[in-house]
């Protein structure tokens, strides 16, 4: 009557589904980069996009783990991007975005607060699943607008790359409440 009890210790864990399993192979993800080609981050991105596809091929989900080092990064980020006009500091997001090379942000709306992403880092090159895929961007993206209101705020990603569209919505909502006003 001997048992062998096995158990996790980190607060987080990644998501193992079977049913999310990706079968695209990872030649059209690596094949897409080309050497010499005059642009720093173009490694960094497909190293980011070939282990992440890698994982879900086998099923394994990041997004929670993704968000909380987004809402790590949202609050570093925060001093550089602070404005208190809401519509400002919608301005200086989409001018680091630009910048950084993570994308081109069009402010949709500031009331609520709507932000597109056009050619996002995180998810352009992402196979389609149906399925929302920025979990780093919202994690940043909360933090940053959780500290512009000085109350928790969420980042509810309503299209993306990864479902079919040809950019990414972000829908800022305080916690407290249905949306912005």
């Amino acid at each position: 009557a001997r048992k062998k009890v096995f158990f996790l210790t980190g607060e987080l864990i990644a998501i193992v589904s079977p049913e999310d399993r990706i079968a695209d192979g990872l030649a059209a993800y690596a094949g897409a980069y080309r050497a010499g080609g005059g642009d720093p981050f173009a490694f960094y991105r497909l190293a980011f996009r070939t282990i992440r596809v890698a994982l879900m091929q086998e099923g394994v989900l990041l997004d929670p783990l993704l968000t909380r080092a987004g809402e790590r990064i949202g609050e570093e980020l925060y001093p550089a991007v602070a404005d208190p006009e809401t519509g400002a500091f919608c301005t200086q997001i989409a001018r680091f975005w630009e910048e950084h090379r993570l994308g081109r942000i069009e402010v949709a709306e500031t009331k609520p607060p709507v932000l597109l992403v056009y050619d996002c880092f995180e998810c352009a090159d992402l196979p389609v699943t149906g399925k929302p895929a920025c979990a780093l961007d919202t994690g940043i993206l909360r933090a940053l607008f959780s500290r512009h209101y000085g109350r928790p705020a969420s980042a509810i990603e309503t299209r993306c790359y990864s479902m079919g569209f040809d950019h990414c919505r972000f829908e800022i909502v305080l916690e407290e409440d249905e949306k912005l006003v």
